[in-house]
């Protein structure tokens, strides 16, 4: 990851310059923030982008305020100010000067935006929700304690709910109202998207038919409010928000159809926009890259990777082999064969090791996650054992030593090898081994039987591939 430089901005503006309210055309744009009752020394500035926060800036406070110069060289999105880890601003910068002023011991009430556009939009949109919201909440607990008397009509009911509805929609004619007084601001684009569709509004016109049920409408309308051609809004928390909850709402039974059907649908929506187009793409790859789902990381490089603008030649080198890799180790293909060295220096070729049930197990001898397994496939060795079922130990390690101590200390009695180059060893690549301890499952023709995920996996294939051998 780059480091990103730190630039440190000494504050020397006067009290008077502040209440004066100079106006004048600058040559750039500044954020000066007044904090009153905070007694810390320092603040930093953030820039947030999708679920990363970078620091960009360090100011120190000096009477209760501080000053990030030439702003403008920040796109437009949203940014944060933080003075210390609970103690934040969010704020908005597109190019214009932004002076605050707020109280520690409340910011968001008594937050004055003396100069920027943007960001008086944004508070006294964020204060107008909130009460919004407490009216709902109001409705809500009204509606929750009839409902505990058991004495709530059906029409009581609607009244509650059309209620609620009538305070939301409060909020969307709101922005919807801003957004058309101020048509070049970029607050009313990161407010819409803030906005939950409705399906009972979606129902209000005569036009729109009903959807079997509410979870497919959401389904379908989900990003409804959010303008995926806006490239501005990768400089917020906002798309990749929006992708992560819909993922999390709507991949329910986790299944390789499921995944496919909801990455078309975001990517067909990020389509408008190359730049969007590329962070959704990134952010499957990065989802689906190092994961279970080896048929949706394929899917994501053949389907869109291969053919998008932001093809690299040798990242895509990268990802056809380790697409090769998966399509090897798919259950039904052969296991490829390795030659190893034991802890005496004697090579023992995986093929070489005969049983009915051949667990091929990956891991390595530092590696915590490994220590946990390694009870549970002990008692599992001798249990099958007898039975004809072995284990060929593959360690990622570097180090001689370790590797026999650990493997003295836990008594392992299965078949263990390792070419002792750690992570530069082309097991790695050869296995796609992205995590450890990894496990494959092979019959006595070393066909690939399974990938099992947990100890009642591993039992169940054993037990499956033992009676058809009675």
């Amino acid at each position: 990851m780059k480091k990103i430089k730190i630039v440190f901005v000494f504050l020397f503006l006067s009290q008077i310059m502040w209440a004066q309210d100079i106006n004048y055309a600058p040559e750039s744009y500044s954020c000066y923030y007044r904090l009153n009752n905070y007694s810390g020394t320092r603040a930093i500035l953030y820039a947030l982008r999708g679920n990363q926060t970078i620091a960009l800036d360090t100011s120190r406070v000096q009477l209760n305020a501080v000053m990030f110069s030439h702003i403008e060289r920040y796109p437009a999105g949203m940014y944060r100010i933080a003075f210390n880890d609970t103690l934040y601003t969010e704020v908005l910068f597109n190019n214009e000067d932004v002076v605050l002023e707020a109280d520690a011991n409340n910011v968001l009430y008594t937050m004055k935006v003396k100069r920027s556009e943007e960001n008086k939009l944004l508070f006294n949109y964020w204060i107008y929700a909130m009460s919004i919201r407490d009216s709902i909440n109001h409705v809500r607990f009204q509606r929750d304690k009839l409902v505990a008397t058991s004495k709530m009509t059906k029409k009581q009911k609607q009244g509650f709910e059309k209620r609620i509805d009538v305070l939301n929609s409060r909020l969307a004619t709101y922005i919807e109202d801003e957004a058309q007084s101020h048509p070049t601001l970029f607050a009313p684009v990161v407010l819409r998207s803030y906005l939950i569709p409705s399906y009972r509004h979606y129902l209000i016109d005569p036009e729109n038919e009903e959807y079997p049920s509410e979870r497919l409408f959401y389904l379908y309308h989900f990003f409804d409010n959010i303008d995926f051609s806006d490239a501005r809004l990768l400089n917020t928390r906002i798309i990749y928000t929006a992708i992560s909850d819909y993922m999390t709402t709507f991949a329910k039974p986790p299944k390789t159809a499921v995944y496919r059907d909801i990455i078309d649908r975001v990517m067909n929506l990020s389509n408008t926009n190359e730049a969007v187009y590329q962070y959704s793409l990134n952010l499957f790859i990065q989802a689906f890259e190092n994961s279970i789902w080896e048929d949706v990381f394929v899917y994501i490089i053949e389907e869109y990777y291969i053919n998008s603008h932001a093809y690299n030649p040798s990242q895509g080198a990268y990802y056809k082999k380790k697409i090769e890799a998966i399509k090897s180790l798919k259950p039904g293909k052969k296991m490829p064969n390795v030659v190893l060295k034991d802890t005496s220096g004697v090579e023992v070729s995986l093929y070489s090791v005969k049983a009915k049930v051949k667990m091929v197990l990956i891991y390595s001898s530092d590696c915590p996650h490994c220590h946990e397994a390694m009870p549970g496939i002990m008692e599992v060795y001798e249990l099958y054992h007898q039975e004809g079922f072995e284990i060929y130990a593959i360690a990622i390690d570097d180090s001689m030593s370790m590797w026999k101590n650990e493997i003295k200390k836990n008594g392992y009695p299965w078949v263990s090898v390792s070419d002792l180059k750690g992570l530069s060893s082309p097991i790695i690549d050869k296995y796609n081994v992205w995590m450890t301890p990894m496990m494959f499952m092979l019959d006595e023709n070393n066909i690939i039987m399974n990938k099992p995920h947990g100890m009642e996996d591993i039992h169940a294939t054993i037990l499956q591939l033992l009676k058809m051998k009675r």
